[in-house]
């Protein structure tokens, strides 16, 4: 699977969307920086990280390459909560 990313560098957040063009969403917060929303079926649809620059390097983040499934799962490793994809 490919994740698109959003970066807004004044901010210093970033969003990984796994589905385009969901209605409506329920975010589950994990710490203050990161949520994960996930559509009516229990599906993540994207993952904000908020001090983004604080896990990622920041010129990847300036010029971010579409991220692997398996690089998002690093995620985890953020929080280390191995239940960070269920809604």
């Amino acid at each position: 699977m490919i994740v698109k990313s959003e970066y807004d560098a004044q901010g210093d957040a970033l969003y990984l969307r796994f589905r385009d063009a969901v209605k409506r969403v329920t975010t589950q917060e994990l710490t203050d920086d990161i949520s994960i929303d996930f559509d009516s079926k229990g599906r993540v649809t994207g993952i904000e990280i908020l001090s983004a620059s604080s896990y990622f390097d920041k010129e990847q983040l300036c010029n971010p390459p579409l991220f692997t499934a398996a690089e998002i799962m690093g995620a985890q490793q953020l929080t280390g909560d191995s239940q960070i994809l269920q809604p």
